[in-house]
């Protein structure tokens, strides 16, 4: 098979894996769904629907909540609605997806971002941000399980902190809830796949479909 030829189409099929078999011989893998699937496992959801399972205490998982935002900064490189103008600035995709895909606050948005710097640097509960002059992503964080939820996925801090590690109080830290962060992922992933078959969907890929070949797909071959 030439996958120089591969369309639009069948790109974004293999990416989101709608379509696995291109024939008897040849089966597509996609990074997005692995990181999806590791997400889906650690945090005790089911593997092919990503609902919840009984398992409450796995669900508020770290490392899962790590998997899931990581699938957030990917869906946010490659795509975005076509009803929506394309964000030119934030370059970061993680915010871009909770943009494009979300209605949640531009202050809930930052504090999200800046959980994704902790974790995916260092596994930490801060983040300092030393490139925003508004400190947009400077937080310390507590996070929440299941039965917190009536908070929300983000409570942000009546006060804001200042950086200094001396200065962490209740009063303003940031809470996020993981369980809710993993509903929240899972949402935008058939959000994604509705607007897909819609035909409302654009790959925000500078290289477009062949670079979303390129960096997440594989195609497996079976002798």
């Amino acid at each position: 098979m030439d996958f120089k030829n591969v369309t639009v189409d069948q790109a974004i099929e293999y990416h989101l894996q709608l379509r696995k078999k291109i024939d008897e011989k040849t089966t597509v893998f996609s990074s997005l769904v692995a990181v999806l699937k590791d997400a889906r496992e650690v945090t005790g959801r089911d593997l092919q629907s990503g609902e919840r399972g009984k398992d409450t205490e796995k669900l508020g998982s770290w490392l899962g909540a790590g998997g899931y935002l990581t699938v957030l900064d990917q869906l946010g490189k490659s795509y975005r609605p076509k009803s929506t103008d394309k964000i030119l600035t934030p370059k970061t995709s993680i915010i871009r997806a909770l943009k494009y895909f979300t209605k949640l606050t531009e202050a809930e948005i930052d504090a999200l971002y800046a959980l994704r710097c902790a974790f995916i640097h260092d596994y930490s509960l801060f983040n300092i941000d030393t490139r925003n002059r508004k400190d947009a992503y400077t937080h310390h964080f507590t996070v929440s399980g299941v039965g917190y939820e009536k908070n929300g996925i983000v409570k942000l801090p009546r006060a804001k902190w200042d950086g200094n590690q001396n200065n962490k109080t209740i009063s303003n830290q940031t809470v996020i809830n993981l369980p809710l962060l993993g509903d929240l992922v899972e949402g935008i992933y058939q959000t994604i796949v509705e607007l897909f078959k819609a035909g409302e969907l654009e790959i925000e890929l500078a290289g477009g479909h062949r670079e979303l070949v390129s960096r997440y797909i594989m195609f497996i071959f079976q002798s």
